[in-house]
């Protein structure tokens, strides 16, 4: 008995470290996002919050419009959030609501906000983080964060 617990222990202690590597967005593309997506909103008339948020849902940037309302930070922190952890935009999910009501339940995951405005940002396939725009009408937010990525991801 002693003999295999000292086998095993030579099995763990030996083994070798294994890491994983993923792709995060980093602050310097986050700030860009943000800016850009400040920017297409003002620039069609709205005043507006933006926050990109990495692969583990942390917020990296966040910037508001200096007349942009009460709750936009907040909303399109969450948007991000929710985009993120779907891995596809929040107008996507909307639908579904609409489409299919069982899938009403995944509203109430703690800071998921369903509402069209957040947009995955994916990169070499992979989604390293979320873009959410709120403050303007839905699709006006979307098509905010969706230009945002656009223009820095697909010059």
């Amino acid at each position: 008995m002693t003999r295999i617990l000292v086998s095993l222990l030579a099995v763990i202690t030996f083994a070798p470290a294994q890491t994983i590597q993923y792709q995060s967005i980093n602050l310097e593309t986050a700030l860009g996002l943000v800016q850009a997506a400040i920017k297409t909103c003002s620039d069609e008339g709205f005043s507006v919050a933006a926050t990109v948020v990495d692969r583990s849902g942390e917020i990296v940037a966040v910037g508001r419009a200096d007349d942009a309302g009460v709750g936009t930070v907040d909303g399109s922190r969450a948007k991000a959030y929710t985009s993120l952890a779907l891995g596809q935009p929040t107008s996507v999910m909307a639908q579904v609501l609409v489409e299919q009501p069982g899938f009403s339940r995944i509203a109430d995951i703690p800071g998921f906000l369903i509402l069209p405005g957040g947009v995955p940002i994916i990169f070499n396939n992979a989604v390293v983080g979320g873009l959410g725009v709120g403050g303007a009408t839905s699709d006006v937010d979307e098509r905010c964060a969706s230009m945002a990525i656009k223009e820095l991801f697909e010059p």
